[in-house]
């Protein structure tokens, strides 16, 4: 058993090994064939036992095949040099499995729901008549910022980190031009969001969901998903997700919507 390094030109190879498990690596499978990012696998005579996506920015995102939690007979990770380790991110068992391998301790520990559904139509929806719901367009990133920040104050950013509205302006113009973005407006202004942040080869990743407090609890997410699920469905994807664990209404709402629970996800990082 060994750890390699694996091309950009070899990472074909890697594909059926986490499209047998995509619903918890939608991330990872999206940025396979990423010529900035490093793919590590792990193997056993030409079986691939694990995965390890590495970003640029720090974040690894570690896949691994089932035993290999409970036995315990795994070789070190290659030592990390040039790399810096921002954050671990992905299924819980698996997340634990690769920090324990690279013996460095969290700061802050985040942990989710690991959600899914396939591919039958979402349940119907009544929106409400007040909104205007609709596909977010590169003219609306403006008019966005302000919604996304308050997204990322709520749900991303550690304590102790600020925002940065130019890197809100980037993710958004980002996530418009590559992933499925759906709005809800009222008098012209967004006031809620859903959309995919990653789009894997048999599922799609929804992320980003938010709604304006004073609107909450009326079902507006509830039609945005349903629009993102649909989205999903027709390209043949079926939808995964992550929620805080804590988040007992979004869990709600997703077991609403069709969603079944798969396991545990978390995200470590490391300050």
């Amino acid at each position: 058993m060994s750890w390699t390094i694996v091309d950009i030109a070899e990472r074909r190879r890697v594909e059926p090994f986490l499209t047998h498990r995509e619903n918890r690596c939608v991330a990872f499978t999206s940025r396979l064939l990423d010529s900035n990012c490093r793919v590590y696998a792990y193997e056993n005579a030409g079986e691939i036992l694990g995965a390890v996506l590495n970003e640029p920015n720090g974040f690894f995102y570690p896949v691994f095949v089932d035993g290999l939690h409970h036995n315990g007979a795994i070789m070190p990770f290659p030592r990390l040099r040039s790399t810096r380790l921002y954050s671990i991110m992905g299924y819980d068992p698996d997340v634990r499995l690769f920090a324990g391998l690279l013996r460095y301790t969290a700061t802050d520990t985040i942990r989710y729901q690991l959600m899914s559904r396939g591919l039958d139509p979402a349940p119907p929806v009544v929106d409400d008549p007040e909104l205007a719901i609709r596909p977010a367009r590169m003219t609306d990133i403006e008019t966005l910022v302000p919604i996304q920040g308050r997204y990322e104050l709520e749900e991303v950013l550690l304590p102790g980190h600020t925002l940065n509205r130019e890197s809100v302006r980037r993710h958004l113009h980002g996530s418009i031009r590559d992933q499925i973005v759906i709005i809800a407006e009222k008098g012209g202004i967004p006031v809620a969001k859903a959309g995919t942040n990653a789009r894997g080869r048999t599922y799609d990743q929804i992320g980003g969901v938010y709604t304006e407090p004073s609107l909450r609890g009326r079902g507006v997410a509830r039609s945005l998903m349903a629009r993102v699920i649909e989205h999903c469905r027709l390209d043949g994807k079926m939808t995964a997700l992550f929620v805080k664990t804590e988040n007992r209404p979004a869990i709600a709402l997703y077991r609403r919507l069709g969603y079944r629970v798969d396991g545990e996800f978390s995200i470590l990082y490391f300050r």
